[in-house]
Parts: C-alpha cells; sequence; structure tokens
C-alpha cells in the first residue's frame, strides 16, 4: 500500500515544510543521533549561503551536503542519483502531496540509513529518511549550492544546538552538560509537532501594531512571512512587488513582496524589514492548523547568536556582527536560474514590470554571460545577487545573449520596495 504524505515546499531561494508530514509515515523505530561517549560537545564548521546552514554530513559514508533546517521534520535527500550510488534499499514508496492537494510526486523511504556530521562524532546508524525521486527542489540551479539534503528536527531533539553565524560554526551539546551563557536573552518557544514557535510584535506600515506567532525557520533565507489569511489586520503595502515567493512541489507560490516598520523579538528591533506577503489560498489549512501569523527566516536569524533548546523550548540569542545591517532586496529585477552550474551563464527566469532591467529591455529567457566586471569563473549567481541587492544607485553594466545574439544592456539600481 502506497502511503500520503504532505511534501516539503521551498519558498523563495529555499525551504520550510508548508503542510505536516504524517507522524505514521517514517519508521520511529531507531534511537536517534548520539555523540561518542568521550566527548561533551561537537563543534561543526558551516558554509553560509544567503543565511542558510549548510554542514557536512556522511550517508553511508559518502561525504554530502545538508542544509540544517529547523522548518522540517524528517531527513531528506533531495537527489535520488546518490540513494542510487549508495544501492540504498526502499522499504516503501509514499506520495507527495503539492499545497494544491491534486498534484502528486514519488518519494521512497529508506530504513536503516546511516547518517553521521561532518567526521562523525554525531552520528545515527539506524536514521530514516525520505528520498525524492526527482530534483524537485533544484538547489543548484536556483540557489547556486552543492546541497543533497536537507535535516531538522531529527537532529534539534537530541542536543542543544549553538548556531555561531559569525564563526560560521554550529555546535551540539548534551543538554546535561548546557549552562545558559551570560549576556545572551533567554526566550521561551513553543514547539508543536516538531515546529518551534516564537511570540514577535510586528508593526505594519499603516502603523497597526499585530502579536504574531511565527515559525523559527533557519531554512527560509528570507528575514519575514506574514500570513495574510492568519488576520484580517495583516496588509501588504501599497508599495509592494507582486512576484513568485519561490518554488514549490506543484511549481511557484504566489505573493508580494514589501516591507513592515518594525519587528520586535523581545527587546530586539528591526526596522524597515523585507517582508514576504502569503497570499495563496492553497496554505490556509496550515493557517489555520498550527495557529501561526507567518515565519521568521535566515535573514534575521543569522543577525544573531542562536541558540536552541527543542526538547526544553527555550531559545537564547545575542546580536552578532550584523545585528545592524539594514535589510537589502533584489534592486535590479531580474530573478535568474543556474541551468548549467559547470558555466559561468545565468538565465533570467523573470524580469519585474517597471524595474531597472525592465526598463533596460531584458527578457525572460536571455542569458546574462557578464556583470559589471565579472565574468567566467568569477562569475558566479551569489556574486551577482550580491550586486543586485548592493546600494541604490550603482551603476550595472550586463553582457547577455538573445537568440544567439551577444547584447549588452545599462542600468542603475533603486530600491523597489
Amino acid at each position: 500500500m502506497i502511503n500520503k504524505i504532505q511534501g516539503k515546499t521551498l519558498f523563495i531561494y529555499i525551504s520550510l515544510l508548508a503542510v505536516l508530514l504524517s507522524s505514521t509515515a517514517l519508521n520511529a523505530q531507531n534511537f536517534g543521533f548520539q555523540m561518542v561517549s568521550h566527548k561533551k560537545k561537537v563543534k561543526v564548521a558551516f558554509t553560509e549561503y544567503n543565511n542558510l546552514i549548510i554542514i557536512p554530513m556522511k550517508v553511508n559514508g559518502l561525504p554530502m551536503n545538508f542544509v540544517l533546517d529547523t522548518g522540517v521534520r524528517y531527513t531528506i535527500l533531495v537527489q535520488k542519483v546518490y540513494s542510487d550510488i549508495l544501492n540504498l534499499k526502499y522499504s516503501r514508496e509514499i506520495k507527495l502531496i503539492g499545497a494544491d492537494r491534486n498534484y502528486e510526486m514519488r518519494a521512497f523511504v529508506c530504513d536503516n540509513v546511516s547518517l553521521s556530521v561532518d567526521m562523525g562524532d554525531i552520528y545515527n546508524s539506524k536514521e530514516s529518511i525520505v528520498v525524492l525521486e526527482e530534483d524537485y527542489l533544484q538547489f543548484e540551479e536556483f540557489f547556486g549550492a552543492d546541497v543533497q539534503g536537507i535535516i531538522g528536527y531529527d537532529i534539534f531533539k537530541k542536543f542543544i544546538v549553538k548556531i555561531d553565524y559569525d564563526t560560521k560554526i554550529v555546535t551540539f551539546q548534551r543538554r546535561e552538560n548546557f549552562k545558559p551563557p551570560r549576556k545572551y536573552k533567554e526566550f521561551g518557544m513553543n514547539v508543536e509537532f516538531t515546529k518551534a514557535y516564537i511570540n514577535t510584535i510586528v508593526k505594519q506600515q499603516n502603523k497597526d501594531t499585530l502579536h504574531c506567532k511565527l515559525l523559527i525557520d533557519s531554512g527560509a533565507s528570507f528575514p519575514l512571512l506574514l500570513d495574510l489569511e492568519a488576520d484580517e489586520r495583516i496588509v501588504s503595502p501599497p508599495k509592494r512587488i507582486e512576484g513568485d515567493m519561490g518554488r514549490g512541489l506543484s511549481g511557484t507560490m504566489a505573493g508580494t513582496i514589501s516591507r513592515v516598520e518594525q519587528i520586535s523579538v523581545g527587546d530586539f528591533e528591526f526596522n524597515r524589514v523585507v517582508t514576504f506577503y502569503q497570499t495563496d489560498e492553497r496554505f490556509n489549512d496550515v493557517v489555520k492548523l498550527t495557529g501561526r501569523h507567518g515565519i521568521l527566516g535566515g535573514d534575521v536569524l543569522s543577525r544573531f547568536k542562536v541558540i536552541l533548546d527543542f526538547t526544553g523550548e527555550r531559545m537564547w540569542l545575542k546580536p552578532g556582527a550584523s545585528f545592524k545591517k539594514t535589510f537589502k532586496y533584489n534592486m535590479s529585477g531580474i530573478v535568474l536560474k543556474d541551468e548549467a552550474p559547470d558555466w559561468p551563464i545565468f538565465k533570467v527566469v523573470k524580469v519585474i514590470k517597471d524595474s531597472p532591467a525592465y526598463e533596460a529591455g531584458l527578457q525572460e529567457g536571455d542569458f546574462i554571460t557578464k556583470v559589471n566586471s565579472l565574468s567566467g569563473e568569477l562569475l558566479t549567481i551569489h556574486r551577482v545577487r550580491e550586486i543586485f541587492k548592493s546600494k541604490a544607485g550603482r551603476k550595472i553594466k550586463l553582457t547577455y545573449m538573445r537568440n544567439g545574439e551577444v547584447r549588452q544592456a545599462k542600468f542603475i539600481l533603486r530600491e523597489l520596495i
């Protein structure tokens, strides 16, 4: 019999479980992650891509890169080719149901898989994982990151986890050896169905102030997402851009992008925060089921040193080096995809109407080969995106191809929201 479970939805650049997975979908008979007996804590260096935490792991001894994601329940292998290489045995097939509840995709469950973090000091020899039949999430194409999997609650529930975005070190510590550090602010968080939530105060541009329950999601690279259906007082400001919220298992998600006046997490305040407004009615059931108002993502979390205790339902925060930085968003109007990761050329998949790139004549389907002085090996999708959100008034010169013809365009970056 084929089990049906609700699927993982990849929002802008990456992540979060938009719909809860069935608790019976995977084999729960494993002892979870463990730490080698002679250590009290394990430190692991991570790579950060657009506020996402990518840690080195091994699956049955094969090195891979996984996103450390507080918003996901089960461990997911996003590229089936690696399970084929490892000759993993599938215990059963499951169907992933997209947000529209109609479009079904296949995935497989593998039991008794050996997972270890970095050098093997943290391990689980009997992990059950979900293997996607196809690379639905396309990390490398849309994000430029070499990622094979996602890991979340299965490891957060076992340890105190400290994420230092400044030093790029994540520390896993035994709960019995943990002492709350000085100079950190402690917050209570509610863990419901393996997801962690925190209460915040959001001040909108119309001056309305809302008390918001937000999902803590390190796998969402944006700063803030608000669900319009969660509260009738949540409104998308007049100055906004219409756009896709990102990719999901059943396609793109509709929404708008603007800013809130302020968000407060306890005594910590952030002004003019880039905010994604979820307008897709397909997610109304998730909002009603969880009672959440939205998501607190990586672009806020990365401004802190973060300590998470899922079991004790506590979180500690301390401002990091980027705490006071302004929140920036793409000022070019170009949305890119890296269709050929081995080649320094990027496809334009969308041009926002009335943006600088739109006015300069860029079109969907163009291929960018040079940005200012960057070309060849220096031209990476990450660097291009950083340039596009660098500062208003910056001059941009593009070389691109359209129907085999080499063209050039010039424009000046400006704030769109």
